[in-house]
């Protein structure tokens, strides 16, 4: 770089957002671990495409039967 010897090139960049979605992902992480080392259950884990994601709405209505898309009860008992 042949210019002035005498300049100083600054450069500052706002990583407040950066900071904040890693702090997100500790968080996360140590949520589903907990979850993880708490469950007496096996659990597995397999990726999802969005073609299969109905299907296994609909496994999972007929499993636990009453529910609604919250996961709550309906008033009347019926899924939702």
């Amino acid at each position: 770089m042949g210019g002035d010897p005498n300049v100083v090139l600054l450069s500052f960049r706002d990583v407040t957002e950066d900071r904040q979605n890693e702090e997100d992902l500790v968080r996360t992480r140590n949520f589903l671990q907990g979850l993880v080392d708490a469950s007496v259950d096996a659990i597995v884990a397999k990726p999802v495409s969005r073609q299969s994601h109905g299907h296994l709405q609909s496994q999972f209505r007929r499993r636990v039967p009453n529910r609604n898309d919250d996961g709550e009860r309906d008033r009347d008992g019926r899924c939702g």
